[in-house]
Parts: structure tokens; sequence; C-alpha cells
């Protein structure tokens, strides 16, 4: 009996020694074969790729399925200055820095034309970069990271820079601005990890580039209701856009849908409009008429008209993100 035991635990070793070298075999060779398709299989680069809303999002592609190139290459010099999407971020973060100087010099309505021409820059850098079907993955993976540091400028600082400046320096208002900071620190951080919602077309909350055409809006009001009504008017629109984009930059309960082709053309050209609007009013120095112009006059009637054009070419694809019923 005690033989028979000792004769049954031989066997059980000897198998277990078996199934350990079967199991060292099984990875060598699991090694060598996977040696050569690594790049494809195993190694997943989460490769940036922009947006129609301005944000940077990320998408989980081999390094060799579009370009034929390794990550572990790096782009040459040629390649990594003259890239046309970059290039346009770039531009956008040089013309939001310079809206920014303008407004410490309270020539408000000269940032926000510049400020709103960075906002184009940074809607058109997408569909450019996305144009470029040999494109460096590097490239790609620089530009999101421009892109979100760009858009910290022109969506979150020149608009707390404004709302501080236009009120004085007032503590509420400084407050307002500061969190609005913060905001966007916590919303592009989130964003470098979070995924898109309804299989990739739409995006969680309310993207930051509603925020210069929001700013715009509210600034529009200052030739109408003359510098009187800044406190009454221009102000408490400025701080309700803030709030309405702090809310809708944090929140799951509201989602923006991405734009491409007839999308995309309304929403650059209702930007560029409004853009030029207040560029002609700058240059008609209507911004610095003490008497209120009204509504009846070139500029409250642009005004009229980018109020009615807001939801059908822009904000409506900001959307509710309400749970379905069972």
């Amino acid at each position: 009996m005690k033989d028979k035991q000792q004769l049954n635990g031989a066997l059980a070793a000897a198998d277990d020694v078996g199934e350990i070298h079967s199991m060292k075999e099984t990875v060598v060779n699991g090694k060598n074969n996977n040696s050569s398709h690594s790049d494809h299989n195993h190694v997943q680069h989460r490769r940036p790729m922009h947006n129609d809303a301005g944000t940077a999002q990320y998408e989980a592609q081999g390094p060799t399925e579009s370009t034929g190139e390794s990550l572990d290459s790096m782009p040459s010099r040629r390649e990594l200055f003259l890239d046309p999407a970059n290039i346009c971020t770039l531009i956008g973060a040089m013309l939001s820095t310079l809206a920014m100087a303008m407004m410490w010099k309270k020539s408000y309505d000269v940032g926000i034309v510049l400020n709103m021409a960075a906002n184009l820059a940074d809607i058109l850098d997408g569909p450019i970069a996305r144009s470029l079907p040999k494109r460096h993955p590097s490239l790609s993976m620089i530009g999101s990271k421009l892109d979100t540091y760009s858009d910290m400028v022109s969506h979150f600082v020149v608009p707390a820079s404004l709302l501080m400046q236009m009120s004085s320096l007032d503590l509420l208002y400084v407050g307002l601005a500061t969190i609005w900071v913060m905001t966007g620190i916590v919303r592009q951080s989130y964003f470098e990890v979070i995924e898109r919602c309804d299989n990739g077309d739409c995006i969680f909350g309310v993207t930051s580039d509603y925020m210069p055409p929001l700013f715009a809006l509210s600034l529009h009001l200052l030739p109408i209701v003359g510098p009187s009504g800044m406190a009454n008017w221009v102000l408490p629109a400025l701080a309700g856009c803030t709030l309405f984009m702090i809310y809708g930059s944090l929140t799951l309960s509201m989602k923006t849908r991405r734009y491409g082709g007839l999308g995309l053309l309304t929403v650059t050209l209702y930007n560029l409009s409004l853009c030029l609007t207040i560029a002609i009013m700058v240059a008609r120095g209507t911004f610095n008429i003490a008497t209120p112009l009204g509504f009846w006059s070139f500029e409250g009637l642009s005004l009229v008209v980018h109020l009615m054009l807001a939801y059908p070419c822009y904000f409506r694809f900001i959307e509710l993100n309400l749970p379905l019923q069972a």
C-alpha cells in the first residue's frame, strides 16, 4: 500500500515537471512567434485624433496601420516644423496670446476678434490633420498636446482675463474667472483619458470651443447698451455664459455631437461671420461710442441675426445626455 502511494506521488511529480516544460516551450514559442507581430497585436498605441469640436481624443490603433511607420522612428525636422495641422494650432495659440494682451490693455473688442480667429484655427486643425493620410503618427501625438495647451489659453485663460479686466478685478468676477480656469485644467486632463460616447459619435459634456463665441455674443451687447449698461447687461451676460460652461464642461448629463461635412461648414461659417462682424464694429469705432446705439443699428441687427442663427448653425450639436428608459 505504501509502495503504491509512493508510485502515485512519483507519477504526479513527473506530470507536473512535464507540464512545466510544456509551459516553458509555449512561452518560448509564443515569444518567437509574436516578436515579428508585436506592433500589430500587442503594442497598441493610443494615437491622438482631433475631433471636430476642437478637443483632442484618442483611439487605439497600431502605428503601422495607416502610415507604415513605427512610433519608434522620429519624424524629420522638416515634418516636425512644417506639419500643416500643428502650424494651424500654433497660429491659434499665438492669436489667443495676443488677444489676452489686448484685453489687459482694455481693448476688449480687438481681443475678442483675435480670440475668435484663434477659435477658427482650433476648429480647422482637426480637418487639416485628417486630410493628411501619410502623416507621421508621432506628429498626431504632438498635435494632441499642442491642441490641449492651445485650448487652455484661448478657451479658458483669455475669457478669464476678459472677465477680470471688464469687472475691474471685482472679487466676485475674479473668483468666477478662477473657477473657470480650474474647470479648464480638469476638463482638459479628463479628456486625455475619457472615451467618447455613443460609439464615438459624441463627446461627454459641452466642448470648450463654445466659450469664445458665447463671450463674443455677450460683448456684442456693449455698443448697443453703451458703457453705462456694462454692469447691468454685459458683465451679467459674461457671468451667465461662464456658469453655463462650468456646468456643461464637467457634467455627464450633456453631450456634444461630432460635426463633419455640412455641420463643420456651418460651424466654421458661423464663427467666421461673428468674427468679421465684430471686426467691422472695431473698424467703425462703435465700441468707443458713449451713446447707446440701440437694437435698430447695424450692431443691434447683427446681434439679433447671430442669436437667431446660433442654434441651427452651431449650438444644436449640444444635446441632453439623458438615460434611456427601459
